[in-house]
């Protein structure tokens, strides 16, 4: 519960380049490169507590593919 996944499309003119919008006019009339974004976040709940230890409200990871 209080899982959130977040979706976005991103395309780049080539790898490793900065997110422009998908129009091939962007990249000199090339096709852009498509990626489907994926952002997830976890509520992080610790088993244990520890003084040491910062407590965090939650985690979050990105994952990116390529679609065309």
């Amino acid at each position: 519960t209080g899982v959130t996944a977040t979706a976005t499309n991103v395309c780049v003119c080539s790898l490793g380049g900065a997110s422009v919008t998908c129009d091939p006019s962007n990249c000199s009339g090339t096709t852009p490169l498509k990626y489907v974004s994926v952002a997830v976040t976890v509520p992080f709940i610790s088993v244990f507590n520890y003084p040491w230890m910062p407590s965090l409200p939650s985690m979050t990871t990105t994952s990116m593919v390529r679609v065309q």
